[in-house]
């Protein structure tokens, strides 16, 4: 049984316009400094300034035709496209409004993760009322997101994240409700994600996940609308990088044993910085290449993976195993496109941005585990100082972020 001071603490509920509020406040601290970036030297001219689909915009059905028929740079996200087209045709080309976007972006998607932790804790049953609003605050002010939200050209992942998050909620608000309307909503939902940016495909798997777990009385055949977008856009995603050549690249050639370090070392990076970010960098270079062998310490990473799934199955009678599963698959299922198991057109071996909804998993079970281990603890006084540690690791984060958005202002990254 929960202390009374354990249980007074988890059944804390924090209203939707409580976390509104607060995540406001702290996106604005974190990125109070927005009016300092420009462009970016790197990608913002020929993904935006340069943009033909952008400058020369006429709302015709020509227009129309060709931005949703043609690919650009090697890359298809229409929907991406015209977002810059409404801020362009709005306040020119003035980087201040595109930042601005972004951030409000970041800021909704807060708001909907709260909103899906929320579903996913209510189907499990699981009564813990603060666990919703921490995953989203820390998942909202964490430095690996401070890319996604400033980088001008990155704005393809807060907008396919935004869809991609209401078709989730509205699947499973259909699981409940079973309303042809809703399952609509969802599948229109996706699809636009899928238009916004390539890696959306992957959020079918989510939709399978869901449905596996959560839909008692629901036929199998509803998600088939979502694998038939999958399959479309992955053979769109596959022509627009033959398309650009972007099939040539030396670390192609990976063997599949470096390649599997490769993954197993990306998936270690992205779960290390998602519980305490360090030395987080815009660049990070390949460790190895075709021509090269890989380091000792490398080989160090599947140890370490392998130590962490075996602890996890070794306490799966202890903890809810569902909440674990639900944490683990939305990372794992979401990185699948950026760990180098296949063949894709990547000039970094990591980026920051690959992390922005994979890192909701972790989160979700790094704060079941901390709360999993307050229960566990039974004192009066661990609640507060749970507290404190809470508040200490989200003024690291916050400080981190802020500096983050700082260096992207000193050096226009």
């Amino acid at each position: 049984m929960k202390s009374n001071t354990l249980k007074r603490f988890t059944d804390s509920k924090i209203t939707s316009f409580d976390f509104i509020i607060l995540t406001i406040v702290l996106s604005l601290i974190i990125y109070g400094n927005l009016r300092l970036l420009g462009f970016s030297k790197n990608d913002d001219s020929w993904m935006l300034l340069e943009n033909p689909f952008v400058i020369n915009a006429k709302f015709s059905a020509k227009y129309f035709i060709s931005i949703f028929s043609e690919f650009y740079g090697g890359q298809y996200s229409p929907v991406n496209t015209l977002y810059y087209v409404v801020l362009y045709k709005i306040f020119g080309p003035n980087p201040l409004y595109f930042h601005l976007g972004s951030l409000l972006l970041h800021t909704i998607n807060t708001y909907l993760i709260y909103i899906f932790i929320n579903q996913i804790l209510i189907f499990i049953q699981h009564k813990n009322l603060l666990i919703a609003p921490l995953v989203a605050i820390l998942w909202c002010i964490h430095p690996l997101n401070v890319e996604s939200v400033v980088w001008i050209s990155a704005s393809k992942i807060p907008l396919y994240s935004f869809f991609g998050l209401l078709s989730l909620i509205r699947y499973l608000k259909f699981l409940v409700s079973k309303s042809k309307l809703i399952f609509l909503f969802s599948v229109v939902a996706f699809l636009i994600s899928c238009l916004c940016k390539e890696q959306a495909v992957l959020l079918c798997m989510m939709v399978v996940l869901l449905h596996y777990l959560f839909a008692k009385d629901t036929k199998w055949y509803f998600v088939l609308p979502f694998v038939t977008i999958m399959l479309i856009f992955t053979v769109i995603g596959f022509l627009t990088s033959q398309d650009d050549g972007q099939l040539s690249l030396v670390y192609d050639h990976l063997s599949l044993s470096h390649r599997i370090l490769l993954s197993i070392y990306s998936i270690c990076f992205y779960i290390f910085n998602s519980i305490l970010p360090l030395k987080l960098s815009y660049y990070y270079p390949f460790e190895f290449s075709s021509s090269s062998n890989p380091s000792v310490q490398l080989y160090v990473f599947p140890i370490i993976l392998f130590s962490l799934v075996f602890l996890m199955l070794s306490i799966k009678k202890q903890i809810n195993w569902k909440i674990i599963l639900v944490g683990s698959l939305t990372f794992g299922i979401n990185l699948l496109l950026s760990v180098h198991l296949m063949p894709l057109h990547r000039q970094s071996m990591l980026a920051n941005r690959y992390a922005y909804i994979p890192l909701i998993g972790i989160l979700l079970i790094i704060i079941y585990l901390v709360f999993y281990g307050l229960d566990s603890i039974k004192h009066k006084s661990t609640p507060y100082y749970t507290i404190v540690l809470l508040l200490i690791y989200g003024g690291y984060l916050l400080y981190s972020s802020s500096s983050l958005v700082f260096q992207y202002a000193q050096y226009n990254i």
